[in-house]
């Protein structure tokens, strides 16, 4: 009997520990940033899956896109064109974004410094392969209690034709 509260408090720690350094897919989000790469994740899920209208969902209604080399859009045309400008990609496979760093810059707004990655099949009878590869902000605004809206796409460099997945990094 005398040993029950120690054996409770171990299984009460390991609990936290996994929610809290989670397990790859098996990760439960207990901050704001988690919930972000979370939402973040199912994003880039549902672009690779080509489901546009759901991606579309996961936008705040006052969403900004600025293209590195183009004009800054808002709302539903800012959601329409960078939803457009992926669909463009010709013989996108999947979608990925790599994190470098995230960001809370206050307890509504989170900024994601990333890579996105359209993976290209240019001759799937040769097997030959390529990327459009492109760095990012990308802003998420807290909606609700758990809810978080992506809210602002920056695009800081041009889109790249060929060039290498970041190193070092797993997509989310």
């Amino acid at each position: 009997m005398k040993h029950i509260p120690s054996v409770l408090a171990a299984v009460g720690a390991l609990g936290l520990l996994l929610l809290s350094a989670g397990c790859d897919s098996m990760s439960v989000a207990v901050t704001a940033i988690g919930y972000v790469k979370d939402h973040a994740s199912e994003y880039s899920r549902l672009i690779c899956d080509k489901d546009f209208t759901a991606a579309a969902e996961l936008h705040h209604p006052e969403f900004v896109w600025h293209p590195k080399s183009g004009k800054k859009l808002s709302g539903q045309p800012a959601i329409d064109g960078f939803l457009a400008s992926l669909k463009g990609i010709s013989k996108m496979d999947t979608f990925y974004f790599y994190v470098h760093k995230a960001e809370s810059m206050d307890e509504k707004t989170i900024v994601l410094d990333v890579t996105m990655q359209a993976h290209t099949i240019e001759n799937p009878m040769q097997l030959v392969y390529s990327n459009v590869i492109w760095k990012a902000k990308m802003a998420w605004r807290k909606t609700d209690i758990s809810e978080w809206k992506l809210a602002n796409i920056t695009e800081v460099s041009e889109r790249v034709q060929g060039d290498s997945p970041p190193k070092g990094i797993k997509p989310l």
